[in-house]
């Protein structure tokens, strides 16, 4: 969030509440655009299902269609993300941005070949018509850039121009999809309404391409200059991994159990548990929105100045006198930040209880929601203080924090399955618990010590970066890099 960031600090000079109301308004765009723009997207196809009234078994295969690409992009995407985030915030640092602009097609290049091979393996095995599997095939793909697209724009500036991106895609999506259901063609319905989801999520792309191709300008053409970071970063890599993961395996577990249901012999999906989680997690939200203004108004300017004392040569007292600044300020935006998700966690329990059941989900499925919403509380914390643990670099805490989400994800859900439908959801909640406690317990250890990390745990000498990935640069890229510079 550097480039948006920089720019929301501007919206919060002004003091008045009229100038908060805008700022927070603007934040929450930016933060939750995006992921709303895009549910609004399911949503309002499936409401023009709806409207027209498509066959349930259409507009569930449409569902499934949706989903199973949206999350298995993240997925396969999120430990490519979070080294593409890594990479781009050292060579704006260093000012090589005609490095970060190439490295994006070395790194779509890289994900889309992982994915596609786990696409064609998965549909390969599948049993839906061609057309179906090719077309939910495109969307796969084309989430996993988009998902990629999204760390790069986060170090640009116009917010404004990337909700409206988003907005342009779907637009045009509903659109298509509402001109063929108005044609009333059933046997085409579905090819029709992925093949205007595929080009809604092409035109998103394309947008968000030209500006990260305006802001970054020229390309260097050393597109894999990034691989050494799966050697020397591989940690940041399954930690984001592990982490969402951690965030899914719950549904597949459940998916798998004897409740879960196989729509056209490919899809496996839980009604009540998917609609439950899909409510409770929207509670994370709002807390995420007020951690990104803290962490970018407060606490990294905090951040910034214990470094700068470090770097410049200050002397003791401005160290420590900035050091226990920094450490206030975090462990103030982090209690906060709980206090405002206990509230919002309150507050979905309440109204997820009144209205649920109105809009169809059963006690049961509401008795599950009660649980995932306990579980995202703890989620939303956990990401916060992953994210802290990564500001002091200790990429070693941050990783067994969100192992354990997924270990314990494994295993409590699956002794869920075992012992019945009524315990649904309490794997979810005590794995994020468990995980949360130990994140807080690590980020406590480790800034009461943080002096002793920043100067003692740093190699006294430059040790040359070593590695598969190192090795695979040195001997097929940088060779040609050299042998262009020839030229």
């Amino acid at each position: 969030m550097a480039g948006i960031g920089f720019e929301l600090k501007k919206l919060f000079k002004d003091q008045s509440g009229l100038g908060y109301v805008k700022a927070y308004t603007w934040t929450g765009i930016v933060t939750t655009g995006p992921f709303f723009i895009m549910v609004f997207l399911i949503l309002g196809i499936q409401s023009l299902y709806d409207y027209f009234e498509v066959e349930r078994f259409t507009k569930s295969l449409y569902i499934s269609s949706v989903v199973y690409p949206f999350i298995f992009s993240h997925i396969v995407a999120s430990g490519f993300t979070m080294l593409a985030t890594r990479y781009i915030s050292d060579n704006l640092y260093d000012k090589k941005s005609s490095s970060v602009l190439s490295s994006l097609f070395g790194i779509i290049a890289i994900t889309l070949t992982v994915g596609g091979l786990i696409g064609i393996a998965f549909f390969t095995w599948a049993q839906l018509d061609f057309f179906i599997e090719l077309t939910t095939y495109i969307f796969f793909m084309e989430m996993m850039v988009v998902q990629l697209l999204n760390a790069y724009v986060s170090a640009l500036r116009d917010y404004v121009y990337i909700v409206a991106s988003y907005a342009y895609g779907v637009v045009f999506a509903i659109v298509g999809t509402w001109l063929v259901l108005m044609l009333d063609i059933p046997e085409y319905v579905l090819v029709a309404t992925m093949c205007f989801m595929d080009l809604g999520i092409f035109i998103i792309a394309a947008l968000l391409f030209r500006n990260i191709f305006l802001f970054f300008g020229r390309e260097n053409y050393r597109d894999f200059d990034f691989l050494p970071y799966f050697s020397t970063k591989k940690i940041v890599f399954f930690t984001n991994l592990f982490y969402t993961l951690g965030l899914y395996i719950h549904n597949l577990i459940i998916w798998c159990g004897p409740m879960g249901l196989c729509l056209a012999d490919t899809y496996y999906y839980q009604p009540p548990y998917d609609t439950s989680t899909f409510y409770a997690y929207i509670s994370i939200l709002p807390a995420m929105m007020l951690f990104i203004v803290a962490t970018e108004t407060n606490f990294y300017d905090k951040y910034k100045r214990y470094l700068m004392f470090i770097t410049d040569k200050g002397n003791y007292k401005e160290i420590s006198d900035s050091r226990n600044d920094m450490v206030s300020t975090m462990w103030s935006e982090i209690y906060n930040i709980f206090d405002f998700q206990l509230v919002s966690t309150f507050c979905f329990l309440a109204l997820g209880n009144i209205i649920l059941p109105k809009v169809g989900l059963a006690f049961y499925g509401v008795d599950i929601y009660n649980l995932l919403v306990l579980s995202a509380f703890a989620i939303g914390i956990l990401q916060a203080v992953i994210i802290m643990l990564f500001y002091l670099e200790d990429r070693v805490g941050a990783f067994i924090s969100s192992a354990i989400l997924l270990v314990c994800s494994i295993v409590f859900n699956t002794a869920c399955v075992y012992l019945g439908e009524s315990t649904y959801g309490f794997g979810a909640f005590a794995a994020a618990f468990i995980a949360m406690v130990y994140a807080i317990c690590r980020l406590h250890y480790y800034s009461k010590r943080i002096d002793y990390y920043i100067f003692c745990g740093q190699p006294v000498l430059n040790v040359p970066e070593t590695g598969f990935f190192v090795r695979l640069h040195e001997k097929f890229f940088k060779e040609k890099v050299k042998d262009e510079d020839v030229k």
